[in-house]
């Protein structure tokens, strides 16, 4: 009962666990958001705690998004609620999305047409089910094609990207257009579970969707594998070239 006298509370975090030693727990620590940490391992009620990406709203910004040295990242959809969000991360980790809708032929153009016209260095498509058919026909229509990389979606790869951004944000390094209401949406109803054997896995909450966080995640980590690509500035330069 509340208030009531002879109880007592104690809290131990993992860093009262005998059996980890501390290195182990920083390896630990480096493969989670802080706020996951902070409630799974160090016991902290969290009051935003529904959201991977604690105090995210401070990044939305007016938009000085740059198309110069640009990276890209497209989460497809085919049918039902689902968005195709193109996502593009400046230099200074400013950002840009677009949401593509109408039938898939349509779609295919206008990705192309957009990518034809930002001219990113590097762009990451999604090729989970049938991303691979989606990525052919879009390849076909883009004027510069060698920039175009397949990625596949896996709980690694998405634990990678989702750190990434978790970091970002906490450190204040990425800004969002203030006008992107979707993207504010869905980095407030992104969550995380536990599953039985301890791995993190993430994804919206039900009925909620994120696909602008896997289109911005994907551009992300497009920007991390390509920006020291020696061939990145002979491949701009002769693609310029091209359409001049």
């Amino acid at each position: 009962i509340k208030g009531e006298e002879g109880y007592i509370f104690i809290k131990r975090t993992i860093y009262d666990d005998a059996l980890i030693s501390k290195d182990e727990i920083e390896e630990l620590k480096k493969g989670y958001p802080e706020l996951a940490w902070k409630t799974e391992f160090m016991c902290e009620f969290m009051s935003n705690a529904l959201s991977v990406f604690p105090d995210y709203e401070k990044c939305f910004k007016p938009s000085t998004f740059s198309r110069n040295n640009i990276y890209c990242g497209i989460d497809l959809s085919t049918v039902g609620d689902d968005n195709t969000i193109i996502t593009f991360i400046d230099q200074n980790n400013n950002i840009k999305q677009f949401n593509i809708k109408g039938e898939l032929d349509n779609k295919y153009k206008q990705i192309a047409d957009i990518l034809n016209e930002y001219k990113p260095n590097a762009t990451y498509i999604e090729v989970n089910s049938i991303g691979e058919v989606m990525y052919n026909e879009i390849r076909k229509l883009l004027k510069y094609k060698d920039t175009f990389h397949k990625f596949t979606t896996t709980n690694d790869t998405k634990k990678e990207y989702v750190n990434k951004l978790s970091v970002m944000i906490m450190n204040d390094e990425i800004s969002f257009d203030e006008n992107n209401k979707l993207l504010y949406s869905e980095l407030g109803t992104f969550t995380y579970k536990l599953t039985k054997n301890g791995n993190i896995t993430y994804a919206a909450i039900p009925s909620a969707h994120d696909d602008t966080i896997t289109s911005l995640g994907m551009a992300i980590q497009a920007k991390e594998d390509f920006k020291y690509d020696k061939n990145i500035s002979f491949a701009r330069a002769t693609y310029n070239n091209k359409l001049i």
